[in-house]
């Protein structure tokens, strides 16, 4: 089994107002067969500037390179369910992730996770399709059990 988790805060001032952005991912998941991982990642993003909240709930495949000690590079993949809602709107729709990083192990158990994450969304909107990607880079820690 693995489990990791991301938090991250941002507070940017502009045009004399103050913006923060809140983001909560954390993921879990077990080995179905040497170095290959199913499991379900959650995301929660908060960004007090647009007053709008972003979540998504992804099963993800991952593949774990190399399982020894050090550096161990990984690349995933996720599809589920993405949604937005603010004020006016609340609306849901298809989203897609690929992950590529490593986890720098600290002993047996326990590692930094450094890696790159991309994320599709699609939403349906009064019957149009609009989209949305987002390109991130992502500071964790991962747990072996």
């Amino acid at each position: 089994m693995s489990g990791a988790s991301q938090i991250s805060f941002q507070n940017t001032f502009a045009d004399g107002e103050s913006q923060s952005v809140f983001t909560l991912q954390p993921s879990f998941g077990f080995f179905v067969v040497d170095n290959l991982s199913l499991g379900l990642t959650g995301l929660v993003t908060y960004h007090s500037g647009l007053e709008s909240t972003t979540y998504a709930a992804m099963p993800t495949l991952t593949y774990y390179i190399n399982m020894g000690r050090g550096f161990i590079p990984y690349v995933g993949l996720g599809l589920g369910y993405v949604g937005i809602a603010t004020k006016d709107i609340n609306v849901g729709g298809l989203g897609i992730g690929v992950e590529a990083g490593g986890v720098l192990m600290l002993n047996d158990h326990v590692g930094i996770d450094l890696g790159l994450q991309y994320l599709r969304q699609q939403y349906p909107v009064d019957e149009i399709k609009s989209s949305a990607n987002t390109l991130g880079a992502t500071l964790g820690v991962t747990a072996f059990f």
